[in-house]
């Protein structure tokens, strides 16, 4: 599904208050191969990898932060709720399966429209989390009905993911967490489709064009910035 030219661009710079609606998710299941290590335990000004991420979704406004795989012990000592991968090393769509599946699974039964509750997605090893980007996601897929730059025609968006130069980065998203579509998309990765753009398939996504430094990760010692 081809992403439209017409991105929305993340707006909201300020404070956000906490809403108990939005879930905060970390992807912490990779396997860090050609990192050498825990990619989410990594140090930077003082702080992993993923416990950033986590604090620049909290400044977003979510109230809980999960972390989907990775070690479960050390991800819980910097102040995320461990959650064991359902599909542990089988790559990054079956981490957003798991994630949505957990987050769904005390979402109220009303259909998108009418609100659900939201997951604030992004992997564990962004060298620069940016709240702002991460506030402009939410209120991407909070504006309600939009027909110019929502994929695939007019409607209400499952959810809204970061664009670089009209590249969709899938991990770094807002979804609405409903079963239906978690499901979907667990039913897709059994099925044997690992593909990252699945999740473009099978959710109708708004996109949000971010600079390419909000969503720069670290895959490899040189990625990380000197210390």
């Amino acid at each position: 599904m081809a992403t439209s030219p017409d991105a929305a661009t993340p707006s909201p710079t300020g404070p956000t208050v906490p809403s108990a609606d939005v879930v905060g998710v970390v992807l912490c299941g990779g396997a860090s191969r050609r990192m050498g290590r825990d990619k989410a335990l990594i140090e930077l000004d003082g702080h992993a990898l993923a416990a950033r991420v986590a604090d620049a979704l909290r400044s977003a406004g979510a109230t809980r932060v999960l972390a989907i795989g990775g070690d479960a012990g050390a991800l819980r000592e910097l102040g995320l709720e461990p959650v064991p991968d359902r599909w542990p090393g089988g790559g990054p769509l079956g981490g957003l399966a798991t994630a949505l599946t957990e987050v769904a699974r005390d979402a109220p039964a009303v259909p998108v429209a009418s609100g659900s509750r939201r997951a604030l997605v992004a992997p564990c090893d962004l060298i620069a989390p940016d709240p702002a980007t991460f506030r402009g996601l939410l209120a991407a897929l909070d504006d309600g009905w939009v027909e110019a730059d929502l994929v695939d025609g007019p409607g209400t968006p499952d959810a809204t993911i970061a664009t670089v130069d009209g590249r969709a980065q899938w991990v770094v998203g807002a979804w609405r967490a409903t079963p239906a579509l978690a499901e979907a998309l667990a039913d897709r990765y059994r099925a044997g489709d690992r593909r990252l753009a699945t999740a473009g398939e099978v959710a109708r996504w708004r996109p949000v064009a971010v600079p390419a430094v909000a969503v720069a990760d670290a895959d490899r010692p040189a990625d990380l910035p000197p210390t």
